[in-house]
């Protein structure tokens, strides 16, 4: 899916670094296996703004923040005073950017939960991601969507 979602995309690159894993895949891991790949590039993990401010539970977080900064998308409208507070603390182990960008409020959680409950998850992902879920009947979705009775057909 993610091969899918950026194949539009040529500035990115899709690495399945994690998949071929075979333990729990903390971020830490991921982060060394960039740092090791490109020494010496400017490494940022994008995070939303649920996951920055739970940040500090992070297995090995101060490792994180030593090899890679943090770029911070908002996902509620009102939350950037707990961003400001929470990206104050965490400046003293590194670097931490909040990207100035229109709120996106959906999480993969969410977008999974649409699916499970036949809610229309369309708007959230590209057109062959929704096909390939779909298809594949991810997620327990329903087929309503590709006869058009789950929302927006496809």
């Amino acid at each position: 899916m993610c091969r899918l979602a950026a194949e539009t995309l040529p500035f990115c690159q899709v690495d399945s670094y994690e998949l071929e894993q075979k333990t729990v895949s903390y971020s830490i891991y991921t982060v060394a296996h960039f740092r090791r790949k490109f020494p010496d590039a400017a490494l940022v993990l994008l995070v939303g703004s649920d996951m920055f401010l739970s940040f500090c539970s992070w297995y090995r977080w101060q490792d994180i923040l030593r090899n890679v900064a943090l770029g911070v998308v908002s996902r509620e409208a009102d939350d950037q005073a707990a961003l400001r507070r929470q990206q104050a603390f965490l400046m003293q182990y590194g670097k931490i950017f909040l990207c100035e960008s229109p709120v996106y409020p959906i999480s993969s959680t969410k977008i999974r939960e649409n699916c499970k409950n036949a809610v229309d998850f369309s708007c959230y992902l590209p057109k062959k991601v929704v096909q390939y879920i779909i298809s594949h009947d991810l997620y327990q979705s329903r087929q309503e969507f590709l006869s058009g009775k789950g929302g927006d057909s496809l």
